[in-house]
This record gives structure tokens, sequence and C-alpha cells, in this order.
């Protein structure tokens, strides 16, 4: 709260205080200024006085002299000038009792000026001048400026207090009461107040309901991954329980949808119309995610025809329909999927079925509208998709499904109708795949032995990772499976273990229900981006795409969790190499190199026994070690070595200038030698030793 004396004082009174001191400084520096020229010019004028009077005195010429000291006493503005012999008058203008030879130098308002006559030691001339006069108009102007700064901080204090009495009181104290207040802009203020209030109030209730809306999207979206990998194993089950399964699994599916649609729209309106048409703009560019162009099209079907209790209408996604993407601006790919639901429902006979299933189909894909309606005359099917052809609608014009025919055509991809009467029909759209964006992941690829960390709040995201890893033999291949839900579990894990990026894979939710922290926020801080994946619900969003591809972290759409393949590579066999070098010089390092390609070795090197060790499984056993015994830094390389030892590594040796007896300590190392690669001729001055030798 701003106290008004306060804020008086800070953007008024010392503004204007430093405003004047300023002026007034420049102006006394000034005046001062003036004032010590007139002084220089009047000590100037003396000392001419003093040369022709000295003259004077030199040819005891007395009229010289007298007529000199009168001129003197004009022209250097004098009060009295003397001729003193010591303190002794000899001649003094004008006459006075008073004796200016024996008065002292200094004075406030009168000042003497001694002057030595020149030539002659015993006569001295005394100017009286008046000091007064000349500082008259720097006093008298300081006088003034003072006066007028006192004169306008009185009458802003009084403008303040009689503001502060007059129009601020009345307006803290009857701002947001229903009485009038005296002044009329105020109290037209106080009327907007009170609605800005109230629209304050209405906002926080509808920010308050989208946030709550996001959230149960949020967490309808992870049970609703489980039932879907789930429901596709209800082949057992009875037709009629499964199409209740499906259609509650769809019904939950739009629920989310819907939601996630509002707070969209709810983003776009309060981001203005420019951000909404850079975002159309930039998903107009980039590949569309037909899965979830699918999911979105089908919650919207649904809501438009829920009125028609016998019509159902379901996408069949599945592992087929997974990472398909395409160039084609989604409103127009949308608006043609839309119109072939259309037409499909009505040609149901009152009830029926349309399936919406997308699929890969060779170098494309292919969305396929499927209804269980009435079909078509084989007469007619030939003929369908030219301008002004239709079936089944009174009234149609065939414009429809002749322009959806024409704008696939246009974006590289084909249109197919496959009817037999009686049974339905069957619209195929093959479309040309675009390439998955930066942040997609296609498949999840690791190697045998390595371990999975999920964090996610949801515990049925994590049957879902654990049902998935069961099913590709994770097992089997050594994939060990951790599951975490909170951010303090996965810091202490990961402290524990100390686990290398390359060995771990991180499978982490974006938001976490209850704490501050993201997946994203929690990769940055332990490290581990280069290895970890996003699965998240809100992978659409611009700000969580543009995070996440700082950080170089990739995404899986929650959504998708049940169909992205998992691909578990068995270990390559540790390779035998000639040579390792672990040296941070890389003079030496290249060196080495050169020297092993011309022997025909092979050969690798590492600045660092930590980049060793992160591929040392790749590596045999059996490979001769080299390890400078400085590798910077203070780092000590006999030490390290110990740690390449402790993996399982034999024959160990330490690259040096120094000498052997100086490492006897470290009985691991085969030998101490020199800085040479092993494959050429030793030095006759660096001779290889054993440390044992040694």
């Amino acid at each position: 709260m701003i106290n008004l004396r306060e804020w008086f004082g800070r953007n008024a009174l010392r503004p204007l205080a430093y405003a004047i001191g300023t002026i007034l400084c420049l102006h006394v520096s000034y005046l001062g200024y003036l004032a010590h020229d007139e002084y220089a010019a009047q000590l100037h004028q003396i000392d001419r006085v003093v040369q022709t009077a000295s003259l004077g005195i030199q040819q005891d010429n007395r009229s010289l002299i007298e007529s000199t000291l009168l001129m003197g006493l004009h022209n250097a503005d004098a009060a009295q000038v003397a001729l003193c012999r010591g303190e002794v008058v000899e001649l003094l203008y004008p006459p006075s009792t008073a004796n200016p030879c024996s008065a002292p130098a200094g004075g406030f308002f009168r000042w003497t000026i001694r002057r030595k006559a020149i030539g002659v030691n015993a006569e001295d001339f005394v100017f009286v001048v008046n000091g007064f006069d000349t500082f008259a108009p720097l006093v008298v102007f300081i006088v003034i400026t003072l006066s007028l700064a006192l004169a306008i901080v009185l009458v802003l204090g009084r403008a303040r207090r009689r503001f502060q009495a007059e129009i601020l009181d009345p307006l803290r104290l009857g701002l947001n009461d229903e009485r009038s207040l005296e002044i009329s802009e105020l109290d037209e203020l106080r009327r907007k107040n009170q609605e800005h209030n109230a629209l304050s109030r209405r906002q926080a209730v509808s920010d308050a309901l989208v946030d709550l809306s996001a959230q149960v999207a949020h967490d309808i979206r992870s049970p609703l991954a489980a039932l879907e990998v789930a429901s596709g194993d209800t082949a057992q089950l009875p037709e009629q329980k499964r199409v209740l399964i499906r259609s509650a699994v769809g019904r939950i599916r739009d629920i989310a949808n819907s939601l996630i649609e509002r707070n969209r729209v709810a983003d776009r309106i309060a981001s203005g119309p420019r951000a909404a048409a850079r975002e159309a703009a930039a998903g107009s560019d980039s590949g569309q995610l037909l899965s979830s162009l699918v999911d979105s099209l089908v919650t919207e079907k649904r809501l438009q025809f829920r009125s028609q209790l016998g019509v159902e209408i379901d996408s069949r996604l599945d592992a087929s329909s997974y990472g398909l993407f395409t160039a084609v601006p989604p409103p127009d790919l949308k608006r043609v999927i839309s119109n072939l639901i259309n037409n499909a429902v009505e040609a149901l006979p009152g009830k029926g079925l349309v399936t919406v299933r997308l699929a890969s189909g060779g170098d494309g894909t292919e969305i396929r509208v499927r209804d269980n309606g009435k079909g078509i005359p084989a007469e007619l099917l030939a003929r369908l998709g030219q301008r002004g052809e239709t079936h089944g609608k009174s009234g149609g014009s065939g414009l429809g499904l002749h322009h959806a025919k024409a704008s696939v055509e246009s974006w590289g991809g084909s249109l197919t109708i496959e009817s037999e009467p009686g049974k339905g029909a069957t619209v195929t759209i093959r479309l040309p795949l675009a390439r998955p964006p930066e942040w997609f992941v296609s498949a999840l690829e690791m190697t045998s032995g390595a371990a999975v960390v999920v964090l996610d709040d949801d515990t049925s995201i994590h049957q879902i990772w654990q049902r998935r890893f069961e099913s590709a033999d994770g097992e089997n291949h050594g994939v060990e499976v951790l599951h975490f839900s909170t951010p303090s579990e996965l810091r202490s894990w990961v402290r524990a273990t100390g686990r290398t990026p390359e060995a771990t894979l991180y499978l982490m939710d974006f938001e976490l229900v209850g704490y501050r922290e993201t997946g994203l926020s929690l990769a940055e801080e332990l490290g581990i981006e280069a290895r970890t994946i996003l699965v998240t619900s809100r992978f659409e969003e611009k700000d969580v795409l543009a995070d996440a591809l700082g950080l170089k972290v990739r995404l899986i759409p929650k959504s998708l969790a049940g169909f992205v393949p998992i691909r578990i590579e068995p270990p390559k066999a540790p390779e035998r190499l000639d040579a390792i070098l672990i040296d941070d010089d890389p003079l030496a390092r290249m060196t080495w190199s050169l020297a092993a390609s011309r022997s025909g070795k092979k050969f690798q090197s590492f600045p660092t026994v930590a980049d060793f060790l992160r591929g040392a499984s790749t590596v045999g056993l059996e490979t001769p070690i080299y390890v400078d015994a400085e590798l910077g830094e203070g780092v000590d390389g006999a030490q390290e070595s110990m740690r390449i030892r402790d993996i399982g590594f034999q024959e160990i040796y330490l690259a040096t200038g120094h000498e052997a007896a100086k490492f006897a300590d470290f009985k691991h190392l085969c030998g101490v030698v020199g800085k040479e690669p092993p494959w050429l001729e030793p030095s006759p001055t660096a001779p290889r030793q054993s440390a044992e030798d040694a």
C-alpha cells in the first residue's frame, strides 16, 4: 500500500530539492568564477600601480608617485592606498587617521593587500579593498534561491495536505461503498471499480473451473490409456459386453477430449486472435499426428449425433496406427473425414455402427470410414466421387464426396470406395506419410540389461508400462523396470545408484499432481535429459514442446503409451582392441591414433577414466589399457586406474615420463611405460619397466 507522505516526499519533494540544489550549485559556481575573475583583474591593476610607483621612488619623483597612487585608487577599485616604510605612513590616499601600514592582512569585509616596492627594499605599498563588494551578488543570489525553494516546498506541502483531505480520503473511504462521492469523477471511478471487482470475482471462478477441467482431463487420460490397452483382450467376452466396454471407453475419451478442447479455446481467447493465428499457421507447416486428429474428430461426431440413440461411432486405434504423421493441413483433412462420417451415418437405416480406422499401408497411411448400412449398388459405385453423383440422400448433390476426392488427390493421395449391397460401404483415404517431428519417439529402443525408470503419479500408467515390457520379453532380456510416484523417490534412487544416463531410460510424466516439479525440471536437475522421454497428454501444448526441445527431451503422447513399439537389442559382444589410451592431452591422443592407423591397429582414446567407463561394456577385458599419470585438474591417473581394475580389466599400464619407482605401491599395474604408442620401438632413453621391477 502506498503511503502518501512517503510517495510525495520521494516523487515530488526530493526531486524538487535535487533540482533546486543542482541549479543553486551551478549558479554559485558561475558567480564564484566571475568573482574570482574580477578579483584577479583587481590584483593585476594593483601590480601595474606598484610597478609605476616603484619607478617614481627610484627616480625620487614625488609627483609621479602621487599621481600613480591616485590613479591606482580609482583603477584598482581600492578603498585606500598607502606608501609605507615599515609601519610608518609616508603617503595615504584618501587621507585618514587610520594606519593601514600596521593593519593585519585578513578581514571579512576589508582586505589588506601588501606589495613590495620594486628595487627599493624599505618601501611597501598597501591597498585596502572591500571584499564584500566582490562577492555581494553571489550572496544575494543564494538568499533569493533559498527563499524561492522554501516557498515552493511550503506550497507543495499545503497542496499535498489539501489533496489528501479533500480527494484521497473520501475516495479511499467511499470507493467500495454504495454511497455517492461528492466529486462526480470520483463517483464514476467508484462505480467502475465495483464493476471491475465483480468481473474479477467471476473471472477467478472461471479460471478455477478451467484449471479444474484441465486437471480432470489429465487425470482421466491415464486410466483411459489403461482401459484402451485392456479392452484389446476382450475377444473372449460376448458381443454385448464388448460393445458395452467399447462404448464406455469411448464415452470417457469423449469427456477428456471435450475438456481439453475447451481449455484450448480458453487459451486462444486469452491469448488473442494473433496468437491463435500464429498457432494455426505453425500447425499447418508441421506434421500432424493422425491418431490425435482422428480421436478428436470421432469425439466431435459422437456429440453431434448423440440424439440418434441407435447410431454408434467408434475409432479403432491400435499399434498399427502409432506414429503416423501427415503434412496435410489439419482443418482440411478433418473437414474431409467429417463429411465422410456424415455420409456414413446418413446411410444407416436408423441405427448401426460407423467405424473410423487408422493404419499404416505400405509407404503411406490409410484412413477407413466404414458403415454397416444398406450399401451401394454396383452400377452406382464406379460413378461416385464425380460431380453430381450421389446415393441414398434425398436432395444430395454429390459435391461433398467430389470435393473430398479432389482434395485427397491434390495432397498426393487417393480415395476409393468399396461396397456390397446389404453389408455397408468402406471409404479408404490413402495419404503419403510425413517424417515424424523431432520430439516424437517412433520406438523405444534399448539393449539387454538396461534399466527403465517410470515416474508417474497415476498407478494405471505404471501398470501399462509393466505390462508392455513383460509383453516385450523384457525380463528374459534383463530389463529392469523401476516405478516411482514422487520426485523425492526418483532423486534418492539416482543419487544412491549413480546410474549414468546411457545405462537407464527414463519415462516421466510432465505434470506431477501436488508437486511444483515437472518431468522436464527433474530431468534438467538430475542431468538425465539425453535419456528422458516425456509421457504426457500435454504433448500438443506449445510451451511444453518448446521446453522439451530446448532440453532435447523427446515425447510420447500418453494415450499412445500402450502402442509404442518396444525393441530390446541383445548386447554387443565385447571387442578386443590393440590398445586404449586415457590421456587429457589431445595431442597425445592424436599421436597414438595416427600411429595406430599406420600400423593397422584397433585403437580408441578417451580424455578421462569416467568417459572410458561409460562405454567399457563394449570393450573386451583382455584389451591393454594405458593411463596417463596426470590427467589434468589434479586427477591422479594411477589412482583412477584402480577403477578400471575393479570392473575386470587386468592389463593396465601407466603411460608417463616419471620413474617407475614412484608408482611401486600400485601392484595392479602391469608396468610403467613412456608416452610412445606400444606398437612402436621403445626409445632407448625411456625403457619400459614394470612396477614390480622398480
